[in-house]
């Protein structure tokens, strides 16, 4: 097993994400007390390890999550190490980006390879945000960095920063055999039957729409001539004011017949009532 040695202690070594000089990664793996230059045969624990997570005024004990602070409860920060494996990311041609909040507050420290797409850097992230915070926009300066826009497309060097701004979402869909209709949904400025449109980073929109006969039903479609159904992917009969969760189909629905359908999840359930 190849290890990566921090002072005192020998850590499995993992891939992918490289914080503060040695790598880590979300979950929990085996440590070891250990003051030799070789990984010891005996002594091994389980010590809880995160990719990425927030610094903190407390003396590093974790920030709690709300909509101002997304922020995950339990994530922390790792200290900078002098270590090997931050020579060794280095030499592999890794950059090390600070992420930070519109408050200013860093969200983490991340060793990503040149390659990496603003895309690859959200999903990294995620880790250290509550379920309900989503990603909107990377920031560099004054570039936003789109999803397929890479590290080195932006001339990314070490101790760049990127400014993350991150909105609460409404709606998480799941399972969908439709891919693009998976992901985090939040509400627009627009409305259709007096219940608001809402639309993931994807482009597809969740909406309430009526139909000449009276009946209505919430929809996820592709936007545009919504009186069309050639952009349908799931619906679902409800007069509900919100996304109903369960119920869907692809009755009509030429994008998504013949595949999964959807879980729907609200954050909370509205209280109005139709």
């Amino acid at each position: 097993m190849l290890c990566c040695c921090l002072p005192d202690q020998w850590w499995p070594k993992t891939k992918r994400a490289h914080i503060e000089g040695f790598t880590v990664s979300r979950g929990y793996f085996n440590g070891a007390s250990c003051t030799t230059e070789h990984s010891p045969r005996q002594g091994w624990t389980h010590t809880a390890l995160v990719t990425t997570g927030a610094a903190s005024a407390n003396e590093g004990s974790p920030l709690s999550s709300s909509p101002e602070n997304p922020i995950m409860s339990g994530s922390s920060h790792a200290d900078a190490q002098k270590s090997s494996c931050k020579d060794r990311c280095l030499k592999d041609g890794h950059v090390a980006l600070d992420i930070a909040l519109i408050s200013g507050a860093l969200l983490a420290r991340l060793w990503v390879r040149p390659e990496w797409t603003a895309a690859d850097i959200k999903a990294e992230l995620k880790h250290s945000l509550d379920r309900w915070a989503v990603i909107a926009k990377l920031v560099s300066g004054s570039r936003i960095m789109e999803d397929t826009t890479s590290v080195s497309d932006l001339g990314l060097t070490n101790g760049c920063l990127l400014q993350a701004i991150v909105h609460q979402c409404d709606v998480i869909v799941e399972g969908a055999g439709a891919n693009k209709v998976n992901g985090y949904y939040l509400k627009t400025d627009r409305e259709l039957e007096s219940c608001p449109v809402y639309t993931n980073d994807k482009g597809i929109i969740l909406f309430k729409y009526r139909l000449p006969a009276g009946k209505c039903y919430w929809y996820f479609s592709e936007d545009g001539d919504l009186i069309k159904e050639d952009g349908d992917y799931y619906r679902v009969d409800s007069n509900e004011p919100h996304p109903p969760e369960a119920g869907w189909s692809h009755e009509r629905c030429p994008l998504g017949r013949g595949t999964a359908l959807p879980t729907v999840i609200l954050k909370s359930e509205p209280s109005d009532t139709a």
